[in-house]
Parts: structure tokens; sequence; C-alpha cells
């Protein structure tokens, strides 16, 4: 059909479709552009004139400084524990189809589900109070005689002289550094057992979670190098998605365990190694035979990985008193 270019109908009833031109386009942008600002006025951040929910300058959404205090508290439980309906559908991929969540973020289908880093963070912080609640609740599992750290220059009770002779000197950072941890392992040692054990169970809580962020990447790393060469398109990113979900998983696992019985913990952890498998297995369209062997590579590299993070960890504590 001849003519100029046609209006959008805006009152077109349904099934109807409407047609646009490029013209039409750009003097309907100029004149939502210069239209004046609704009843919402103008953004709290940089006093740009509002026309929706969000500040189209800055981005800011509108909300209201005075709102309620419970207005606020579920703003930040669904911030923080992504409480909406995409949670119930992440999880049941994530425990239910192994490496599912993975496989469909490589191939673009991401809207339905929670973010890898919000999903990773949200299991994080549920992993880690339940180990603070348990270790608040339950005081006895900070008794017992033997000591964590013991003072090199006393035995038996008495100060040997002599017996750390060996402590770092010189004016460089490495003897300062050495002294600085030399003197606060002597600290440490000389609180009894159960003060010991509670020191590193409050330094731990706190720097394990933030060892464990950054493992994350050597994790994606670990994963990369035992997919070199393969004939699957894939990309670090991709690897550290897959490492964002199976340290989701786990920090489920832990959270569980810290309420069930020790041997079905057991269980649980066994369970999680499979799980972890057969997640690498659908992630990467690997066949059988290419899982197995760089499923054992990844755990034996990825548990020396931990076994240093946490001793790093247990260090801090130890250095920051």
């Amino acid at each position: 059909m001849a003519g100029g270019p046609r209006r959008c109908n805006h009152d077109a009833p349904d099934g109807v479709e409407a047609h646009v031109s490029d013209d039409a386009v750009s003097d309907d942008a100029v004149g939502e552009a210069a239209a004046p600002p609704t009843s919402r006025g103008r953004c709290h951040n940089c006093e740009a004139p509002l026309h929706g929910p969000f500040c189209s300058a800055c981005g800011q959404r509108d909300r209201d400084p005075g709102r309620p205090l419970w207005a606020i508290i579920r703003e930040f439980l669904v911030e923080t524990f992504v409480l909406d309906g995409r949670l119930a559908t992440t999880l049941r991929a994530l425990f239910t189809r192994p490496g599912l969540l993975t496989a469909e973020f490589r191939h673009g289908r991401r809207a339905r589900y929670t973010s890898p880093l919000r999903l990773y963070l949200a299991m994080s912080v549920l992993a880690f109070s339940s180990i603070a609640i348990r270790g608040c609740v339950d005081a006895s599992s900070f008794d017992g005689d033997t000591p964590m750290l013991v003072r090199p220059d006393v035995q038996d009770g008495e100060i040997v002289p002599g017996a750390d002779a060996n402590a770092p000197s010189g004016d460089g950072w490495g003897p300062r550094l050495g002294r600085r941890i030399t003197g606060q392992a002597r600290r440490f040692a000389q609180l009894t057992p159960t003060e010991q054990r509670k020191r590193a169970f409050e330094g731990m809580t706190t720097h394990v979670p933030r060892m464990l962020f950054l493992a994350v990447p050597i994790f994606a790393l670990l994963v990369e190098l035992l997919l070199w060469r393969r004939a699957i398109r894939h990309t670090y990113v991709d690897c550290l998605v897959f490492g964002l979900h199976v340290h989701a998983l786990w920090f489920v696992v832990v959270a569980l365990t810290t309420i069930l019985p020790d041997r079905i913990g057991d269980l649980l952890v066994l369970a999680t190694m499979i799980h972890t498998t057969l997640a690498l297995r659908r992630a990467f369209e690997l066949s059988w035979a290419a899982t197995w062997w760089r499923a054992l590579l990844l755990a034996i590299s990825y548990g020396i990985t931990l076994a240093i993070a946490v001793s790093a960890a247990f260090l801090i504590t130890i250095v920051s008193g």
C-alpha cells in the first residue's frame, strides 16, 4: 500500500498489529523526552525528572526515603537472598538437575534463573550463619584439653631458654613480618585450649568466606585447564559460573550438616561429590569417560587449594589477634 508513514495507533483493539515508521518512532521519542515529569517528581539522587519507577538519567529506583522499617527489611531480604519467583526454580534445578544452570547460562537462557553471583552470596550467608549459630548454641564444641598451638619455649609448663632462638632478626619487611607472626602466635599459645578454639572459630568464620570467594576463580581456572582443547565451545566465564553454582550447592550442604547427625552429613558429602561430577558432565557436554578422570583431578587439585586457603585463614586469625 502506497502512502506516507503510518502512525502508531495506541487505541487499536487487541490483536490488531500497529505499524510504526522510523520517523514516527523518532517523533514519539522526542515527545517522551520533552514530556513533563509525572507525579513521581524528581530523582532523589540527581534531581532529574522522573517518568517511571527508575530514573532515566542515573538509573536509581524511585523509592520513598521515609518508607517504614518493614519495607526496608523486605527489600534487604529480597536483594540479599533473592526471594523472588526465580529462586525456587533455580534451587530446584540446582539440586535435581546437576549442571543444568551452567548449561542454560552457556546457551543464553538466563532470565528465568537467579544470577550465579547472587545465588552464591545468598547460600554463603546461609552456610556461615548456620555455622555461627551452631557455635553460639553448642558451647561444648570448644571444650578440650589439647591446645591448638603451644609455645616452642615452654615444655611441661617451664620456659626453656633458647628454645626460640631462631626468631627472625633484621630490619627488612620479611623479618618484621616474621617477628609479628611469632609474637601473635605466642599470645595465642598462652590462651587456654578452650579460649584458643573460640578465637579460632571466630576468626575462621570471618576469614574463610573471604578466602573461599578468592578461591572460586582458581576453581574456574582448574576447570578451564581440564577442558583445554575440548571441541565444545566455552569460555573462562562459563567455568566461573560453573564454580559459583557448585559452591552454592556446597554451601547448602554445609548448612544442612550443622543440623543433621554426623552419619547423614557424611552421606551428604559423598552425594555432593557425585552431584558435582554429574554437573561437570552436563554443563560442558562431556562423555562419561571424559568426565570421571577430570572430576578426580579437579577434586585433588582443588582440595589442595582449599587446604591452603583454610591454612591461610587460620594464619590470618592468629596474626590479626
